[in-house]
């Protein structure tokens, strides 16, 4: 922002010139401490060759400098009371900056706790927290798409900054914890999923590595509580099944959405158990590869030919392993019930061993 009174003899092309010229010597003394006992607040720039001083005074929120003010005039035209009007008036943006940052940290402090609210499932009464969310700018009651992102400590606020991106024109609900991005975008704001790899292809080559899972467009505090989950199980299992430095919705995982969404944790634990419970105790003991076996036996289509290439093994090898499982589990590997029971068990070791957060996680 820049003021040049009407009657000033100094034209807005030296004013420019005298700005451009000290540029580099007023953000170097705004952005160094002063020497210990140092008080003097106003900077004096002499420009020589223009025949004008600049003044600088800085305007900071207490942290760090925000901004600052300058005065840009002829050597003779400065009197006493110039330096001081210009300290006084830095002093009071200033003041105006801090109140400005206190209230965007308390709205961020609000924002983040109202959504690990709602991650937790810790809704209660759901009209209160619409309002709260309302009175916030957020209005829960119109779509959004949940979405957790993965990425280092020092690059999750900038991965936050650069999500803003997508909804320039809606409120985004989010906060960022250590290594993770937790947000609520309005679809409203964001248009198709399309945007959302778009994004994410941008950031991993602009930047650096980051995951992200994200869950289906949905309205109301149940339902985005629901979807907060979807997402963070979306980003456990992605990172599972594909490696990092993917991007996947909860509706891609096929039967681990069926999976997740049907069985309560422990019934889980009971089928896999019941299940696969007698080949990974025998495999714990005896040091073996059985339940790795049953794996690969599924990933070669149930093809004794295509699993031995597989796990590099003879055909006669791998017929041994398979009539071992088939003696342990008690079961026979030609029964399609059979096969299928125990195909869905190994998913179901899958969505368990993700971590013991997201059982904690769908349990509450």
């Amino acid at each position: 922002m820049r003021r040049h009174p009407a009657n000033s003899e100094i034209s807005t092309e030296q004013v420019d010139a005298a700005l451009a010229g000290s540029q580099l010597q007023a953000e170097r003394w705004i952005t160094t401490p002063p020497p210990p006992g140092d008080e003097i607040h106003v900077a004096r720039i002499a420009l020589p060759k223009l025949h004008l001083v600049r003044l600088v005074a800085q305007v900071s929120d207490g942290q760090r400098p925000g901004a600052y003010l300058s005065l840009v005039a002829r050597p003779t035209e400065f009197g006493e009371w110039d330096a001081g009007t210009l300290l006084a008036a830095a002093s009071a943006g200033s003041i105006e900056l801090v109140r400005e940052h206190a209230s965007a940290t308390a709205r961020d402090a609000a924002a983040g706790d109202l959504l690990q609210h709602l991650r937790r499932g810790q809704i209660g009464d759901g009209e209160a927290v619409v309002e709260r969310a309302r009175q916030l700018g957020f209005d829960l009651d119109q779509p959004h798409t949940a979405i957790v992102l993965r990425t280092t400590a020092a690059l999750a606020a900038g991965v936050l900054q650069d999500l803003q991106s997508l909804t320039p024109d809606a409120h985004m609900l989010a906060e960022h914890t250590g290594d993770l991005v937790v947000a609520l975008l309005p679809v409203v704001g964001l248009g198709s999923h399309d945007a959302l790899r778009e994004w994410h292809q941008r950031w991993m080559e602009r930047v650096g590595q980051v995951s992200g899972g994200w869950s289906g467009p949905v309205a109301g505090v149940t339902q985005l509580a629901q979807a907060l989950g979807e997402a963070e199980q979306a980003l456990l299992l992605g990172e599972r099944l594909f490696g990092p430095a993917h991007v996947v919705s909860f509706a891609e995982l096929g039967i681990y959405t069926f999976l997740l969404r049907s069985w309560p944790p422990e019934e889980l634990q009971a089928f896999h158990a019941t299940a696969l419970g007698k080949l990974t105790r025998y495999d714990a003991a005896h040091g073996t590869e059985l339940v790795k076996t049953l794996e690969a036996f599924f990933a070669g289509r149930c093809s004794p030919e295509l699993t031995a290439r597989r796990l590099h093994l003879h055909r006669n090898g791998l017929l041994y392993r398979l009539q071992r499982i088939e003696k342990i589990a008690g079961v026979r590997l030609n029964n399609p019930e059979t096969l299928l029971m125990l195909h869905l068990a190994l998913r179901v070791g899958q969505v368990l061993a993700l971590s013991p957060s997201l059982r904690i996680m769908a349990s509450d």
